[in-house]
């Protein structure tokens, strides 16, 4: 383990950062608000998740939503129990194929929450995958 691994604050290190996130942002994965996404132990497990499935899967992933506050999570309606208000769920912009790659490969890195929005513009159309500790998939 390294020290950013064992240190979240370390992790607010641009180079740190990017040590260990190449393929994100710290403002892609932050709430639409400006609340900085949390550096938590089950935050950081679910980012190290997603960049190992970035880079298994070796394409670009589109952030549409990561981290919310829980004051966004409200005004846009979400869920009151959101793995978004967490840190521990990501929507991806995404569809036709890189979207069932997305699907298939997810679980495979623990994210076991999977919804799949995959109607309307292909602009508009994303997959969120979430690390809750059961399996659930849904359609929006």
């Amino acid at each position: 383990m390294t020290y950013a691994e064992n240190n979240f604050e370390a992790l607010r290190d641009p180079d740190v950062w990017r040590e260990h996130f190449p393929n994100f942002t710290p403002a892609e994965l932050a709430c639409s608000d400006g609340t900085p996404f949390p550096l938590t132990p089950e935050s950081v497990a679910a980012l190290h998740k997603l960049q190992s499935l970035r880079t298994h899967l070796n394409f670009a992933f589109r952030i549409n939503s990561a981290f919310r506050s829980l004051a966004y999570n409200a005004k846009i309606g979400g869920a009151s129990d959101s793995y978004h208000i967490h840190g521990m769920a990501f929507d991806i912009g995404c569809h036709t194929t890189a979207a069932f790659r997305l699907v298939n490969a997810a679980p495979q890195f623990g994210f076991l929450g999977i919804g799949i929005m995959q109607k309307g513009a292909l602009g508009g159309r994303y997959v969120h995958i979430d690390t809750r500790d059961f399996q659930a998939i849904w359609s929006y």
